[in-house]
C-alpha cells in the first residue's frame, strides 16, 4: 500500500478503530468491502443532505461513518496482508471523490439556504484548487516522465498532506 497522508485525523479513532481491525481480520471482510461500505454511507450522506436541504444529526452520523470506515480499510489491509498498489490507489481515490463530494453536497445546502451561490462557487474554485495543488505536489513516478513535468519539493508535500481531512471538518 502506498504511504498515505499522517495527518492528525489519525490520532482520533485509533482506540476504536483497532478492536474492530482485530474483530474483522480473521473474516471473510476485506479492506475493499470496508471502502464500499464507506462509500454508501458518504452516498447516504449526500442524499440526506441534498433532500432535507439541512445537515441532520443523520447525515452527521453517516460522515462519521463514512470516516470511521476510511480509518478501517488500510490497517485492516496490513493486518491481513492484503495490501495491493491498485487497492491502495482504488482507496486514495474513493476517499478523495467521497471528501469532494461531501464538500460539493455541503456547499449546495448551504448557498441553498443562505440564499446565494457565493458559497457553492466557493467550493467549486476549493475543488478545483485542491486538484490542480494536488496534482502538482505528486512526484513523478516514471523513470522516462519528460523533465519538464513540474514537481514542488517534499516539504511542501508535506505541508499539503498536514491537515489530513481537516478542511471537510472544518465546514
Amino acid at each position: 500500500r502506498a504511504p498515505r497522508a499522517r495527518g492528525r485525523t489519525r490520532r482520533y479513532l485509533p482506540a476504536m478503530v483497532e478492536p474492530i481491525v482485530r474483530w474483522l481480520a480473521p473474516s471473510a471482510v476485506r479492506p475493499g468491502h470496508v471502502t464500499a461500505l464507506g462509500l454508501i454511507f458518504a452516498v447516504g450522506a449526500v442524499w440526506n443532505m441534498l433532500a432535507t436541504q439541512s445537515v441532520s444529526l443523520g447525515a452527521v452520523l453517516l460522515v462519521w461513518l463514512t470516516w470511521l470506515c476510511d480509518r478501517l480499510d488500510g490497517p485492516l489491509a496490513r493486518r491481513q496482508l492484503s495490501t495491493s498498489a491498485w487497492g491502495a490507489r482504488c482507496d486514495a481515490w474513493t476517499d478523495e471523490c467521497v471528501d469532494l463530494g461531501l464538500h460539493l453536497s455541503l456547499a449546495v445546502v448551504i448557498a441553498q439556504q443562505a440564499g446565494t451561490w457565493l458559497p457553492l462557487w466557493s467550493a467549486v474554485a476549493f475543488v478545483f484548487g485542491k486538484l490542480r495543488f494536488s496534482h502538482l505536489t505528486q512526484a513523478s513516478s516514471s523513470p522516462d516522465a519528460p523533465s519538464s513535468t513540474p514537481t514542488i519539493s517534499s516539504p511542501l508535500r508535506t505541508l499539503y498532506h498536514l491537515p489530513g481531512n481537516s478542511d471537510l471538518r472544518l465546514h
